[in-house]
């Protein structure tokens, strides 16, 4: 069974699942091929200044090493319930003896990490004071592989058996072009799902992988956009899908959470979750945390939204943390995760405010957006209809409701039949509509005025003369359009047919139990 819904302690993986037919006894096992390098933290305290130079003296009170990169990534997979593979290379140097030592002392195992003469050990020591970083030292030679390491790390790569296969780049020269289109090819031949962590600016390297996962920094760089605008993470993904060829694309947003996209019989849906509020501590290596937890998901062919929720409960986990520090699955609190669709239900619901902020950053992206109005009581399919024709004039479609109050004055005390939430989430569930919100007034007028939409849409039983906002949307360029409605459906239609056949079944029902009460109906 494949789990969609998750429960504290319920880790899909550790579990006896079974997923194409094929069961999973024990957990999947992940392989992770990419950057190794040693995590070396100088913890101390500072409280002089140096006689030799104006800078802080630490004294150091304790040295720890950890396994970081493509290695971090391993040990979280083994300390979240997954087996693990890992391939990299160290140097012959006394930061790679520590870090195999790490390996086997975490339970990862430095079976297949090779040793490159030509390069020290990559490490980055960080050093710290009341749990303040103060500086980071970089040791490292970032260059390609010998071609005879990189051939035997493949062909150890290519003799493994794993579930699910972990590139984990971070430019360092582990991962040539070439290792990564080998690595492409043999999971699509072995038709096991890849997910690539990627560095750089060109994600041309990963084409064909299943699952890219970048940064809202790294997106915005592989698009050559200034990270420094708000862009919104649906418009990255779909520019990355669509500049790169590529297949699935989560973006993880820090304090935002994160979006996922995926394409489902040729069409790009959307999956969101929003972060858990944290204290932050380190957000050191919770990219690898994250990456750990999706590539465990793959193998198990969770669900986007449900693979969201656990890497959200590990991140939040991770980065309150010292250090680059494992995740173990009993710290995870699924039940604390909020998880949404998007661009489905809660997460199109927005207020004014947001919608203006929302919309501003659209139409800057060259986005044309799409107003309408109503107060879409009992939807049924001509409203379907309608909405999908005016979704046809633009890019985003924006329907702003009457709330409860403002229909009862339009329509009668005995409406709305469905509340304003219960209309708005089921509005926010149709394919045709990107973003709902809703206004008290009698009339629209006050959105339009903020939002400023390219084109507004009513039905054409309204005269033009009739159709509030028209004056204004055309004075600043923009399009008033007029749209068929489907004949004989409506609310009021619906209203009168259920009231007519309550009477009627009403009415038989007195007649069977006594005939001469069925004159006063």
């Amino acid at each position: 069974m494949i789990h969609s819904k998750l429960k504290s302690g319920s880790i899909p993986w550790m579990q006896n699942t079974v997923v194409g037919g094929r069961p999973f006894k024990q957990a999947p096992t992940v392989a992770v091929i990419g950057d190794l390098m040693v995590d070396e933290y100088l913890d101390g305290v500072v409280q002089r200044v140096s006689p030799e130079a104006p800078v802080m003296v630490q004294q150091v009170k304790e040295v720890l090493h950890t396994a970081g990169g493509a290695a971090n990534a391993a040990r979280n997979i083994v300390t979240l319930g997954g087996q693990v593979k890992l391939f990299g290379v160290c140097g012959h140097d006394e930061a790679g003896a520590a870090l195999k030592r790490l390996l086997e002392e975490e339970g990862v195992g430095s079976t297949y990490v090779l040793i490159a003469e030509d390069r020290p050990t990559v490490k980055k020591t960080r050093v710290r004071a009341d749990q303040q970083q103060l500086i980071r030292i970089d040791w490292e030679e970032c260059k390609p592989l010998p071609v005879g390491v990189t051939e035997q790390l493949y062909a150890n790569l290519s003799k493994s058996s794993f579930d699910a296969l972990l590139l984990s780049d971070y430019g360092k020269g582990c991962l040539s072009l070439d290792l990564i289109q080998a690595v492409v090819k043999l999971a699509s031949d072995r038709q096991v799902p890849l997910l690539v962590d990627p560095k750089g600016k060109d994600f041309t390297r990963y084409e064909g992988c299943d699952l890219i996962t970048p940064n809202y920094k790294e997106a915005c760089g592989a698009l050559g956009l200034d990270n420094s605008r708000d862009y919104t993470p649906e418009f990255l993904c779909r520019s990355l899908i669509e500049r790169y060829a590529l297949k699935d694309v989560l973006i993880t947003l820090g304090k935002d959470g994160m979006v996922c996209a995926t394409q489902v019989d040729g069409q790009l849906t959307f999956a969101s979750c929003a972060a858990e509020a944290r204290q932050v501590f380190d957000v050191s290596g919770a990219g690898d945390t994250v990456a750990a937890v999706m590539s465990l998901c793959l193998a198990v062919q969770l669900p986007a939204s449900a693979s969201m929720q656990v890497a959200s409960c590990a991140a939040g986990v991770a980065v309150q943390k010292l250090g680059t520090a494992p995740v173990f699955w009993h710290e995870l609190d699924f039940d604390s995760a909020p998880v949404s669709s998007h661009p489905t239900s809660l997460c199109k619901i927005l207020s004014l405010e947001e919608l203006v902020g929302r919309v501003s950053v659209l139409r800057a992206e060259g986005g044309r957006i799409v107003f309408t109005n109503g107060c879409f009581d009992l939807l049924h399919a001509g409203h379907v209809a309608y909405l999908e024709e005016a979704r046809q004039r633009g890019d985003f479609l924006v329907v702003a409701v009457n709330d409860d109050a403002s229909v009862r004055r339009l329509k009668g005390t005995h409406r709305p039949i469905v509340t304003l939430e219960q209309r708005q989430r089921v509005l926010a569930a149709l394919s045709s509509v990107d973003f709902v919100l809703s206004f008290s007034q009698d009339t629209p007028l006050q959105v339009i005025e903020q939002l400023r939409p390219d084109v507004l849409v009513k039905a054409k039983d309204y005269l033009e003369s009739e159709i509030v906002g028209a004056d204004l949307v055309r004075a600043y360029g923009g399009e008033v359009a007029r749209v068929d409605l489907v004949g004989g459906i409506s609310t009021s239609l619906i209203e009168k047919s259920i009231v007519q056949n309550f009477k009627a079944q009403l009415g038989e029902r007195t007649t069977a139990v006594n005939p001469s009460k069925a004159q006063s109906l």
